[in-house]
């Protein structure tokens, strides 16, 4: 994240809202810009591709479906909308960390002894360790107490729209983000491919609302814990198909 912070000191922060006298690694003036970041960025992350998907992509038929709730699209960008800021803050302070220098991240991937190799490795194991940690998480969230008062709301939308993807509990959201501000912390990545990386798994949840009505193709091209726990979560949903109005209903046991 000190990529995004150095750009935006450089281009907005320094020349326009910053006195000069105010020091660049002043603990304050990072916690106040890494907040604005992380909260434009989120709100701006949230609903510029939930819009686009919603408008090309997403099968407006589903909500048609008798579990589709009425003003559901509505009720889920409001929800998305009070849950961000929450989780910007919580993650504010795990950038902060990192901008700080308590990460494993570098700068040149000269940095580490395996070159071009290591940082195709780190992608790998980036991946392997997010697709691990966030199933486990997700179970973790399936016992009694934590579903009842933080995970419920992730299985509140059966028949979810892209506008879904933010629309839980930010404690929830969070926790599920973690295994991405872990990972740096245990192991070294390459600032811009950790930043990459970052951005494309804040995407995984729109892509898995379009595709989670019907676990179709969509589900296996990105077929990670996010997408596989999008799927369970519609499969308590009764679904209707294109070519008949009977529904047929999929159970699951929760514990």
């Amino acid at each position: 994240m000190d990529i995004v912070l150095r750009a935006t000191d450089d281009y907005f922060f320094t020349p326009y809202v910053y006195p000069q006298s105010w020091q660049r690694d002043d603990i304050w003036r990072q916690i106040i810009s890494l907040s604005l970041i992380v909260n434009i960025g989120g709100y701006l992350l949230y609903i510029i591709p939930t819009t686009l998907d919603y408008l090309f992509i997403f099968d407006k038929s589903l909500m048609k479906h008798p579990q589709f709730m009425k003003d559901q699209v509505k009720l889920e960008i409001f929800y998305a909308s009070k849950s961000i800021p929450l989780m910007g803050a919580l993650t504010t302070i795990v950038f902060l960390f990192e901008v700080r220098g308590y990460s494993k991240l570098y700068d040149n991937w000269n940095d580490t002894p395996y070159g071009v190799f290591g940082m195709g490795l780190s992608i790998l194991s980036f991946m392997f360790f997010n697709d691990m940690m966030i199933y486990w998480i997700h179970r973790f969230l399936h016992y009694r107490w934590f579903y009842k008062y933080i995970h419920k709301d992730h299985h509140k939308w059966k028949i979810p729209s892209p506008f879904a993807s933010h629309a839980f509990h930010p404690i929830d959201g969070f926790l599920q983000s973690t295994p991405y501000h872990i990972y740096p912390f245990l192991f070294p990545l390459h600032k811009a491919t950790y930043l990459l990386l970052f951005i494309s798994c804040l995407q995984q949840p729109t892509l898995c609302s379009s595709s989670v009505s019907t676990c179709g193709p969509s589900r296996y091209t990105t077929a990670t814990s996010a997408c596989r726990r999008c799927c369970s979560r519609s499969s308590t949903a009764p679904r209707i198909t294109s070519t008949t109005t009977s529904i047929t209903t999929t159970t699951t046991v929760s514990t």
